[in-house]
């Protein structure tokens, strides 16, 4: 029983393409129905967490912080599988720096001027698509952009983004304590700089 649930469990681990692969080569029936179980419990569980996650968030910091909530909800589930390719220190780092524009480039566009807003968005917006995606097809730049763009559209001053900004220092500690226990050994040579270096317009990611 006890090896039965461990490998349902890793089973709930697996992303649902692996899953999905794995049914089509199935050759039993009672084989595909215990993966399409893990589908659907994997579907479930997610699901629930993120009404727990996200409305104690929001209940502790407020509903206008709702829209980070939800961002960091999908950052702490891309995070367990896709790191930012390289080493652990700078990593961290760079992800202090996508929060921190997250929080502060969509207050910024709320109250500057309407000429300041394509410069700001053009600037904070390659930051975070830059420090987060070296590799598109992983997924990255969809979800930190959809967070941007997100965030942008529910923008908050004064006490809210205080408010903000502390929910912000709470993701980063959860965001960054999975980044590290899962991804600390690899790239470790790799540094933020190296990557810096290699921009290069004739690059297709660069572009």
């Amino acid at each position: 029983m006890i090896l039965v649930t461990m490998k349902f469990y890793d089973a709930l681990q697996m992303d649902p393409s692996i899953l999905k692969r794995k049914i089509s080569v199935c050759n039993t029936k009672r084989e595909k129905t215990y993966y399409w179980t893990a589908i659907a419990v994997r579907s479930i569980l997610i699901v629930a967490f993120a009404i727990v996650f996200i409305s104690l968030l929001s209940g502790i910091f407020g509903a206008d912080n709702t829209p980070l909530a939800v961002a960091l909800f999908c950052m702490m589930l891309g995070i367990r599988f896709v790191n930012f390719e390289y080493c652990i220190g700078d990593s961290l780092i760079t992800l202090a720096a996508v929060l921190a524009i997250l929080v502060l480039a969509p207050s910024a566009a709320a109250v500057l001027p309407s000429f300041l807003l394509l410069p700001l968005h053009f600037v904070a917006f390659f930051a975070v698509l830059y420090m987060t995606t070296q590799r598109p097809e992983m997924g990255n730049g969809g979800l930190y952009s959809f967070a941007y763009i997100y965030l942008t559209g529910n923008p908050v001053v004064g006490e809210a983004l205080i408010r903000r900004g502390l929910l912000a220092l709470v993701g980063y500690f959860i965001c960054g304590a999975i980044l590290f226990a899962k991804h600390r050994k690899q790239h470790k040579t790799t540094r933020f700089s190296e990557v810096i270096r290699k921009f290069d317009l004739s690059n297709p990611l660069h572009l």
